[in-house]
């Protein structure tokens, strides 16, 4: 049996960054009088700085999936920048990090369902 937890990473960020540079880049082109290059520079600007700087930020909380199956843990690792930016323009080929547990799935779930205050999990 399998449960997994909060939500995986998809193409969303990434589809969000170009709609709002497009819009940038638009928005640009329309008010500076029909300069393009205004237009795609700042367009481009403005996803960089979505993709690169506002989705990393803020990818552990918005996407940190979590499997726990009989024995083992997999999850995504985002400890690193650019670990983070990979899995933006990447999500499909990410990897998933594993560990096991001594402990067996009913127990865990129970552990999960009603937290003990305090309790300990050794891991191997």
């Amino acid at each position: 049996m399998e449960k997994s937890f909060a939500r995986k990473l998809n193409w969303k960020p990434l589809f969000n960054s170009l709609v709002l540079g497009a819009a940038i880049g638009s928005f640009t082109y329309i008010l500076a009088d029909n300069d393009i290059t205004a237009g795609i520079v700042l367009g481009t600007v403005a996803f960089l700085i979505q993709s690169t700087i506002v989705y990393p930020r803020y990818l552990p909380s918005l996407y940190g999936c979590w499997k726990v199956n009989d024995g083992a843990v997999s999850y995504y690792d985002y400890n690193t920048w650019t670990k983070r930016i990979k899995a933006i323009f990447l999500p499909i080929g990410k990897s998933r990090n594993q560990f096991r547990l001594k402990i067996s799935y009913p127990t865990l779930w129970l552990l999960i369902k009603r937290p003990i205050r305090c309790y300990h999990i050794i891991l191997f």
